[in-house]
């Protein structure tokens, strides 16, 4: 789990952040569209990953600003924070870990979880993603997604919303 505060960027920053994930996004779709591809294709994509494939095409790259853009904090905590239960929220041995550690955790860092899982929620309810992946580090947030869209009415018993954790 993170041992330490996130550090506050510029909007320049950030900005060219999002540009570089969403980069790196496109290159690993491409090159996974490369290795299930035939292997006697030999079009330039093969050769480039930077190229445009249909697999790219059709992944959707997105930003959480483009739907926090238009809600206040009030309407954040009416509509997410309803869901949750500080016990559980407490419970997460990524905020147990930094309770306990002579760093802590600001209220930044502990509402967290409920963005992670706002954002699940959110796609899962406007484009129907039933999948969220993250590291080990992610594994409290990634459940939090599910067990909102359950709670939120979202999806039911057999939502097939799935949590997925890699080291």
């Amino acid at each position: 789990f993170r041992v330490t505060e996130r550090s506050e960027i510029s909007e320049d920053t950030l900005s060219a952040n999002v540009q570089g994930i969403e980069h790196t996004i496109r290159r690993i779709v491409a090159n996974a569209a490369l290795l299930t591809s035939d292997e006697s294709d030999t079009t330039s994509t093969a050769t480039n990953p930077n190229t445009t494939t249909s697999s790219t095409n059709r992944l959707l790259v997105l930003n959480n600003m483009d739907w926090y853009r238009s809600m206040n904090v009030v309407d954040f905590v009416g509509r997410v924070g309803r869901h949750f239960r500080l016990q559980n929220m407490l419970a997460r041995d990524s905020v147990r870990g930094r309770l306990d550690s002579s760093v802590g955790m600001s209220f930044t860092e502990f509402t967290y979880q409920l963005f992670q899982a706002y954002d699940f929620y959110h796609l899962y309810s406007t484009l129907g993603c039933r999948m969220q992946i993250g590291g080990s580090d992610q594994w409290g947030n990634i459940t939090a997604g599910c067990d909102l869209i359950k709670r939120a009415g979202a999806g039911n018993s057999n939502s097939g919303a799935s949590a997925s954790a890699s080291a």
